[in-house]
């Protein structure tokens, strides 16, 4: 074991920071953070969200572009579901999430058996949020808590 430097995962892409370096006997060798404890986000809970993979930054790092889940696909006649992004602002932190909005209305058209094939396999979209001053340094988190990895800069 030694202490050295390696690339660990953060919310703000891959990070040089020390690290203890464990080499096993058959040549590999693993990293583990050589930080204080409270200084990781939930030490050993936190796991990417299932919902939102990633999010981008525009070069006044005041928008975002987040992918998320995407609205289902609805029967045809039937109202149709639009998803919209939303972010709730705090001064260490940005929370992002979807709302729902039904749009149109259940025309007599609509096929009662109406099969939309749903298979379980999440599809998203890029929706984009507007911060209401830059994100900085503030942490970027999913509805369900998990951090979002953000690049920075977008053109």
């Amino acid at each position: 074991m030694e202490l050295g430097t390696a690339a660990m995962p953060t919310d703000r892409g891959s990070v040089r920071i020390p690290s203890w370096i464990f080499h096993t006997a058959r040549g590999g060798s693993f990293a583990w953070p050589a930080i204080t404890p409270d200084a990781f986000w939930e030490l050993g809970r936190a796991r990417p969200s299932r919902m939102a993979s990633d999010a981008r930054s525009d070069t006044a790092d005041t928008t975002l572009s987040v992918r998320m889940p995407a609205a289902p696909t609805a029967c045809p006649g039937a109202p149709k579901q639009d998803y919209r992004a939303s972010a709730l602002e705090s001064a260490t932190g940005v929370a992002v999430g979807l709302t729902i909005a039904q749009s149109g209305t259940a025309t007599r058209a609509a096929v009662p058996d109406c099969h939309v094939i749903d298979t379980d396999v999440l599809r998203t979209t890029v929706y984009d949020v507007r911060l209401t001053r830059p994100l900085a340094d503030r942490i970027l988190i999913y509805a369900d808590g998990a951090p979002i990895t953000v690049t920075r800069g977008r053109a």
